[in-house]
């Protein structure tokens, strides 16, 4: 049976999910400018000496920063995220 607490974490997870991801992105150094110096992203870059290929985690990230996750992206991540989180409030709140 469907509840008000598990119906609520699974919405909280959505939006945390929908947000949280490009702001856990930012606050690992990519942003719309580029890579920040000396941070974690920057860091990743190094690893490939400067030159990052297309289409890898690095380019992914960056991507997202710049370009965000998209309407697929967001709805993908938020659902899977609300899912979760309303799976776990049900699983709890039954034992």
């Amino acid at each position: 049976m469907y509840n008000f607490r598990s119906i609520a974490a699974a919405t909280v997870g959505y939006i945390a999910a929908k947000f949280g991801v490009p702001a856990a992105v930012a606050a690992l150094g990519f942003g719309a400018g580029g890579v920040a110096t000396g941070s974690w992203a920057a860091w990743m870059v190094s690893w490939y000496g400067g030159a990052v290929p297309a289409g890898g985690v690095v380019a992914t990230l960056q991507s997202i920063c710049t370009a965000g996750l998209g309407y697929v992206g967001e709805t993908v991540i938020g659902t899977v995220a609300g899912a979760v989180t309303w799976l776990s409030a049900w699983f709890y709140s039954s034992c």
